[in-house]
């Protein structure tokens, strides 16, 4: 199946590159490209017609970071860019644009189709009269009447089954909303917007100065990015990295020293970021003099002691098989479970935990009349 070349990936004799240097690297690369049938797109897709360099170091400019496109793929590909330089990395970033099609979505369809989540029940666990009214109204006329309909019901298939486990969540839920007070969504207060909008420093040392440098840094950035041959736009970005750096690093240490004196001195602490310091701080070596001696007394006990013999290898597997046989022949694994066993495991339940989309919690089973735990148990079954 043969592929048109599309618009952004012009048809050449042969690709553009400001990298004039070939070496065995480069030649396995594109035996490799060639064997995959994948086809770079630097110095020749829309956007780097030229080959730009995509890494600058202080010594030179090269071009080693590629992409590469199948011929299915490059009928999707607008163009391929090599971004200008950054201070995060010598590499500069690449960026390529595919082209997708889609098709329009109206937003308020969907919000339409959506059903509202349902609300959750709020319950106390110290309050002892809410258990109380709640197993109160289990034995009210219209409840009751339904719950010995349920406990009545013999179910013949699986779809029998779901019905009844349909009617016991029913009955829950009117239990619930009977009792037990709903719980309010969470509203936002201006105040928590107002805290969310405000940009916080990235560090408490980062003041005006290092903002200014920064800003410096990153302008040199881009016209060296532009321009990688040029000697004096290298050296002073290289020159204004070196002092940036510095002045972080003597912010941040003159910052932790202050803090230290105000400590030892009894000023008004900011204890908040007094426990952060040791996030602040480089992580040193975390293995010292006395971890190295314990190292090597432990492997030396470890192989100081005599080997087991062969007689000790055989009783210990024996041992092991009987108790693997034991253990197959259990009759407590065999056994069915039992009403008895699922009581206390309802009575073990945690209470405050998440419930599903019956929204039938573990306290609403531990606060269940005998016959509603009964039927519950009945379902499971």
């Amino acid at each position: 199946m043969e592929y048109a070349i599309p618009e952004s990936h012009p048809e050449t004799s042969e690709r553009v590159s400001k990298d004039q240097i070939i070496n065995s690297r480069g030649s396995k690369l594109i035996d490799f490209l060639a064997c995959t049938k994948l086809s770079i797109m630097n110095g020749q897709t829309l956007g780097d017609i030229f080959g730009e360099f995509t890494s600058i170091n202080y010594n030179g400019a090269s071009v080693v970071d590629y992409m590469a496109a199948s011929p299915e793929l490059l009928e999707s590909v607008m163009s391929f860019e090599v971004l200008d330089l950054t201070k995060f990395s010598d590499h500069k970033p690449c960026l390529c644009k595919l082209r997708r099609s889609y098709s329009y979505v109206n937003a308020q369809v969907l919000l339409d189709k959506l059903e509202d989540a349902p609300k959750k029940f709020k319950w106390d666990n110290e309050d002892e009269r809410l258990r109380q009214r709640f197993l109160a109204a289990q034995n009210t006329p219209d409840l009751k009447r339904r719950i010995e309909r349920i406990s009545d019901t013999h179910c013949k298939d699986s779809k029998e089954v779901l019905d009844l486990n349909e009617e016991l969540v029913s009955v829950y839920q009117e239990l619930a909303n009977e009792v037990l007070p709903k719980r309010k969504p969470a509203s936002k207060s201006k105040k928590t917007q107002a805290k969310r909008r405000a940009i916080k420093p990235k560090a408490p040392w980062f003041d005006s100065h290092c903002i200014n440098g920064k800003r410096e840094l990153n302008r040199l950035a881009k016209s060296y990015g532009k321009s990688p041959t040029n000697l004096n736009l290298r050296t002073e970005y290289y020159d204004k990295r070196r002092e940036y750096r510095r002045l972080i690093k003597h912010k941040k240490a003159n910052f932790i020293k202050s803090l230290y004196e105000d400590i030892e001195s009894g000023k008004n602490v900011n204890w908040k970021r007094f426990k952060n310091i040791k996030n602040m701080k480089a992580n040193g070596n975390k293995l010292d003099v006395f971890d190295m001696m314990n190292f090597s007394r432990f492997f030396k006990d470890l192989y100081g002691k005599p080997t087991i013999s062969q007689q000790k290898i055989a009783q210990l597997q024996e041992e092991i098989s009987k108790e693997i046989q034991q253990r197959k022949l259990s009759e407590t694994l065999d056994c069915d479970i039992t009403p008895e066993e699922l009581e206390g495991c309802i009575r073990a339940l945690k209470s405050g935990k998440a419930v599903s989309e019956d929204l039938i919690s573990n306290e609403f089973l531990k606060s269940s009349g005998q016959t509603l735990r009964i039927i519950f148990i009945f379902v499971l079954f």
